[in-house]
């Protein structure tokens, strides 16, 4: 299994497809599944949107704060914002096969 790219969120994943498919290109991947995995990746991006978001709700630090305080967060916010950054998000190319990890779940793959 070989981690061709890092992501720090949805964000960038959708805004560097261009780099996705130079390193696919690099990684010397089939150019029919290339095309498959790009054509799905831009197809369910609400399907990985809410993988990140289920992944970000299950971060172990964040199901063990409890917001103390009824007028404001109590630092939930960055509790949140942090457990995103923590969150990897991996182009891993494995077997012939191209896949987007979030966290321990598969997002879209070829």
């Amino acid at each position: 299994m070989a981690v061709l790219m890092k992501f720090k969120g949805v964000k960038q994943v959708y805004g560097d497809i261009g780099k996705i498919e130079t390193a696919l290109t690099k990684a010397k991947v089939d150019e029919k599944v290339q095309e498959s995995f790009i054509r799905q990746l831009t197809q369910k991006r609400r399907d990985v949107e809410d993988t990140f978001l289920d992944e970000v709700n299950n971060d172990p630090k964040l199901k063990k704060f409890e917001a103390k305080f009824t007028h404001s967060d109590g630092g939930y916010g960055k509790e949140l914002k942090a457990a995103a950054e923590r969150l990897q998000i991996q182009l891993v190319f494995a077997s012939g096969k191209v896949s987007l990890k979030i966290g321990k779940s598969v997002a879209v793959s070829s």
